[in-house]
């Protein structure tokens, strides 16, 4: 071969080479599909492909050529992609060899990396599909779970509980008789009966990182809030906190309180008072606040609100002057987790006894006595949940939400309706199961190339029998091609 043939040659060949790394990185007709097939894997991927593998692994066994065996809740797994899309479609196939108490498996995609938020889809929810005797009507996007078939569409289900509420629950509350499960957007589902109006109560228990309350806001007042918030200074990384009020999914007023004290990662705590003022409403509406940052985040005092704060589904204690600590719920169902080995003791829920015997074991504990149950914490540093309202006083107690379908719910006889955004898996004839939910990646969080994706069975912990056995994930991103961008640049 020639000199000049030879250079033709090596300058054709880097050109198609350049041509395939670019059309690589741009995708041009915006549709990539990536996939992990674990019987074809010669070793796990340890993260150096498309697909990452699962993590955390305490709670993940992968061999090679075998399935991920999934034994703890949650689990992660990142995609890189070499640009941005707008939607995911995450197709998940597993057989199912969980509990009884963990009916739930959902998918979420990471939309805060300030307090690791994910917003999360049903795979499978095995409460929905258990209700066989139970009349289901459905639009291809929302299903409607009837006790009595009195709705022939969903439709007109969703046109009497806007305009005639009292035709669906007889006191006209729909969250009486309505439960819900990845409900979807709409308006009257997002309005709440407002609480009782309750005077504030101050709250002086220092309580670690994210927080949200539920309260009651009078007419015409302006709201106002106060507190005292600290800066643990345990992480590298700014840590600033958001103030933020909700009237259903609408933010009505928020602040962001920067972090400009420097000391990150050095662990001294400073400490700043923060103000919220939002304007007055027209009508009294139940409203809900966050106090959001990160796990730096101590809220060491709340000195004014517009009224009396219940938690909404959580709450974390780290120190009392006076102890023991109460709170009251109407849920049948709650969990606790310490880190802390001092923090092991015995509480109460409602007339029963129970012991949170060891550090870093999530533990739940279930009272089926009907209506309102005290919870006795003796000591701190514990995280408690359940699937509603916690309240500080019982006289403060109220709970604006509908059930939900999570792993904290018991179907009541009250319960008629279930209104759910779902589909069921597919059932193989092999005997494995396949979901799949679609996320809308523009509101994702991306780093590093990077989406990160969550597996969840709620309540799903180590030391239970159950497991999730994935066999395959497949994610495919869409967002727009070349030629959709040339036009709208041109």
């Amino acid at each position: 071969m020639s000199l000049s043939r030879r250079h033709c040659f090596f300058g054709v060949f880097w050109l198609i080479l350049a041509l395939f790394i670019l059309v690589a990185k741009i995708i041009p007709s915006g549709r990539v599909s990536y996939e992990v097939d674990y019987h074809h894997l010669s070793r796990p991927l340890g993260g150096k492909g498309f697909i990452g593998h699962l993590t955390p692994a305490e709670r993940v066994s992968q061999e090679a050529k075998e399935p991920a065996l999934v034994g703890g809740d949650p689990v992660y797994f990142s995609v890189f992609t070499p640009r941005t899309f707008s939607e995911a479609k995450v197709t998940i196939t597993y057989r199912d060899e969980l509990t009884p108490n963990t009916p739930v498996i959902e998918a979420g995609v990471l939309v805060d990396n300030l307090v690791w938020r994910y917003l999360t889809k049903p795979l499978e929810n095995k409460t929905l599909d258990s209700l066989k005797d139970w009349s289901l009507v459905s639009d291809g996007e929302r299903s409607l779970y009837q006790k009595n078939p009195n709705f022939s569409s969903v439709a007109d289900f969703i046109e009497t509980a806007t305009k005639n509420p009292e035709e669906i629950c007889p006191d006209g509350n729909l969250n009486s008789c309505l439960a819900l499960y990845n409900p979807p957007a709409l308006d009257f589902l997002q309005k709440r009966i407002p609480g009782p109006t309750l005077d504030f109560v101050p709250w002086t228990v220092p309580l670690r990182g994210t927080h949200q309350f539920y309260f009651t806001a009078p007419t015409n007042q302006e709201l106002f809030f106060s507190f005292i918030l600290a800066d643990l200074n345990l992480d590298k990384r700014d840590d600033p906190v958001h103030l933020i009020v909700y009237e259903g999914s609408q933010i009505i007023c928020q602040s962001k309180i920067e972090d400009n004290d420097g000391g990150e990662g050095e662990g001294e705590v400073q400490t700043k008072t923060a103000t919220l003022t939002c304007p007055p409403l027209l009508n009294q509406e139940t409203l809900k606040l966050e106090v959001k940052g990160s796990s730096d985040l101590v809220i060491k005092e709340i000195s004014a609100a517009p009224g009396a704060l219940n938690f909404v589904g959580r709450v974390y204690p780290v120190e009392a002057e006076v102890l023991p600590l109460e709170f009251w719920t109407d849920r049948n169902l709650i969990s606790l987790t310490t880190v802390n080995p001092a923090s092991r003791q015995e509480i109460t829920f409602g007339d029963q006894e129970f012991s949170l015997a060891e550090p870093y074991e999530r533990y739940e504990f279930a009272n089926q006595d009907p209506g309102l149950k005290k919870v006795t914490l003796t000591k701190v540093d514990v995280i408690l949940e359940t699937g509603g309202v916690l309240a500080p006083q019982a006289e403060t107690f109220f709970n604006p939400d509908f059930d939900v379908l999570s792993r904290y719910f018991s179907l009541n006889e009250e319960t008629t309706y279930i209104l759910a955004a779902y589909q069921p898996p597919l059932f193989r004839t092999d005997g494995l199961k396949e979901a799949t939910v679609t996320f809308n990646t523009q509101a994702a969080y991306r780093e590093n190339g990077k989406y990160s994706f969550m597996i969840s069975i709620p309540g799903l912990a180590p030391a239970d029998s159950g497991q999730l056995v994935i066999e395959k994930i497949k994610v495919e991103f869409t967002g727009r091609s070349l030629l959709e961008k040339l036009s709208d640049f041109f």
